[in-house]
């Protein structure tokens, strides 16, 4: 009885140990998915706030455009 005592006990702490590091494999792959994800968020972010900033640079462009005129010259405008 004292040896299948002592079984269990080492089967209990070698299964108690292994869970211990299963968990810190899944918190490891949490932490993995969530840096993932918030990359992915940070180079969608970046992609809409270049569109936009290239958007305003054409629409002020074409602002100057429309303001110059075709054979204005530059000194007029100071």
């Amino acid at each position: 009885k004292v040896i299948a005592d002592k079984k269990a006990a080492e089967a209990a702490k070698a299964n108690a140990k292994a869970k211990v590091i299963a968990d810190k494999k899944a918190a490891e792959v949490a932490k993995a998915l969530e840096e993932k994800h918030a990359a992915e968020t940070k180079a969608e972010n970046r992609k809409e706030n270049l569109k936009e900033g290239y958007d305003a640079y054409k629409k002020a462009e074409n602002r100057a455009k429309s303001l110059k005129g075709p054979n204005t010259p530059w000194y007029q405008f100071w």
